[in-house]
């Protein structure tokens, strides 16, 4: 199962490499909820001020707890795309 997440992974990092503009991905591919949810808070912080970044997601947990994290924290809604395997949020800060 790790294999198949790792190869999923390598998949879409591959659809979605980031040029110099393009925001920074980040890779939950494979992780259970809370992991995405410490993955997308980190990102958040990381930049003063805040940056856009891209979240890779297949927990289907992470289809709920994202959105609330980013309410509780105002940030708007994240853009969802449906990808093969998961989902991908495109987050942007207030």
């Amino acid at each position: 199962m790790a294999k198949a997440s790792a190869e999923r992974g390598a998949e879409v990092r591959a659809q979605t490499r980031p040029v110099e503009d393009d925001p920074v991905i980040v890779d939950a591919l494979g992780r259970r909820c809370p992991a995405p949810v410490v993955m997308a808070k980190r990102a958040m912080r990381r930049e003063h001020p805040p940056q856009a970044f891209h979240l890779l997601v297949d927990d289907e947990e992470a289809l709920h707890d994202i959105p609330a994290l980013l309410a509780r924290h105002g940030w708007p809604e994240a853009r969802r795309i449906d990808l093969e395997h998961g989902w991908r949020f495109e987050i942007t800060p207030p």
